[in-house]
C-alpha cells in the first residue's frame, strides 16, 4: 500500500509543486492560512529532489471521432442529484481565499497559471498539449461524493477539466481522474505512476452545457469499487474498477488541448464522506 509523505516533506512541497498538502479535515480557513504561512517560513528552500513538476508526465486522453452530444439549453434538476440528497457536505470551499489548496499566492509553471481570486480558483493554460495539471487539497477520503462547479471562460472542443481523487500523495499523479470536455463528454482514467489506464472511454453527457461561458457541476460518487459520474446532478455512467482501493486526497485538474489560453474557473468544490 502506498504511504503518505512524512509531514516535513509534504510541507516542503508547498513551495513549488503543483499539489500542495495542508492539515487535517474541516479546519477554520483562517487557521489554515496561518499554518501555511508558518510552513513557508519554516521551509524557505525546497530540496532539489522534490523540484520536478510531476503533472507533466500525465498524458491527456483526447477524443477522436467522438459523437457530438445533445446539449440541453439549461440543466434540468434531477431528484437523484446527490448534491440535493446528501445533506451538509463534509468539505466545502468557495475560494474566499486559496488557503485550502495552498494558493495564498498564485502558482505558475510552463503550462499553467493558477490563482485564487474573486471567489474562484482560476486555471489559465499557457501552452497546448502538455498533459494534465492538477491541484489537490488536504482531506483524505475513500468513499465519497465529490463535486466541482466549473465556469468555462475560454474553451472549445476537447479542452478538459475535471476531478482527481484517491491520490495517495500530492506530487506523483497517482489517482483517479474524471474529465469533462468543453463539448460535453466525460471519461475516467487511472494513473498508476507509470501508465495511464482508461476506465471509461469518452461518453456523451447530454446534461452538459457545452462551450465557453457556461457553468457545469461535475461530480463523482466513489463507493468501494463502484464509480458513478454526474453532470449537473444527472447520472451519466456507473463503472467498476479495483485499481486503487485506499484513501487519498482529492482536487481538480485541467488539460488544454484545442484552445490557446484555455481558461476555466472552479467556483465551488464540495465533498461528502460516505460510509
Amino acid at each position: 500500500m502506498l504511504k503518505r509523505l512524512p509531514f516535513w516533506i509534504a510541507a516542503a512541497l508547498l513551495l513549488s509543486a503543483c499539489n500542495l498538502p495542508l492539515q487535517q479535515n474541516t479546519p477554520n480557513p483562517q487557521d489554515v492560512a496561518t499554518k501555511v504561512a508558518q510552513t513557508l517560513t519554516a521551509w524557505p528552500t525546497q530540496p532539489a529532489t522534490l523540484t520536478p513538476n510531476p503533472s507533466a508526465i500525465l498524458p491527456t486522453l483526447t477524443p477522436t471521432g467522438s459523437p457530438t452530444p445533445t446539449v440541453s439549453a439549461t440543466p434540468t434538476a434531477s431528484p437523484n442529484d446527490p448534491a440535493l440528497t446528501l445533506g451538509t457536505p463534509t468539505f466545502l470551499d468557495t475560494f474566499v481565499t486559496g488557503s485550502a489548496f495552498g494558493l495564498k499566492t498564485p502558482y505558475e509553471d510552463s503550462a499553467l497559471q493558477i490563482e485564487a481570486t474573486d471567489g474562484a480558483l482560476v486555471f489559465r493554460s499557457l501552452a497546448l498539449q502538455l498533459g494534465k495539471r492538477w491541484r489537490l487539497t488536504y482531506p483524505y477520503a475513500k468513499n465519497l461524493y465529490l463535486e466541482g462547479t466549473f465556469e468555462t471562460v475560454s474553451c472549445s472542443g476537447s479542452d478538459q477539466y475535471g476531478l482527481m481523487f484517491r491520490a495517495p500523495e500530492y506530487n506523483d499523479g497517482i489517482g483517479y481522474y474524471v474529465a469533462l470536455t468543453c463539448d460535453g463528454q466525460v471519461s475516467m482514467q487511472f494513473y498508476d505512476g507509470t501508465n495511464t489506464h482508461t476506465i471509461l472511454n469518452w461518453t456523451a453527457a447530454p446534461s452538459t452545457l457545452a462551450g465557453k461561458g457556461q457553468t457545469n457541476r461535475l461530480g463523482v460518487m466513489a463507493q468501494e469499487n463502484s464509480f458513478s459520474i454526474y453532470v449537473n446532478g444527472v447520472l451519466v455512467k456507473t463503472i467498476g474498477d479495483n485499481s486503487l482501493n485506499e484513501k487519498g486526497h482529492f482536487g481538480v485538474f485541467v488539460s488544454a488541448v484545442d484552445t490557446p489560453n484555455f481558461t476555466v474557473k472552479l467556483t465551488e468544490i464540495k465533498e461528502w464522506d460516505l460510509p
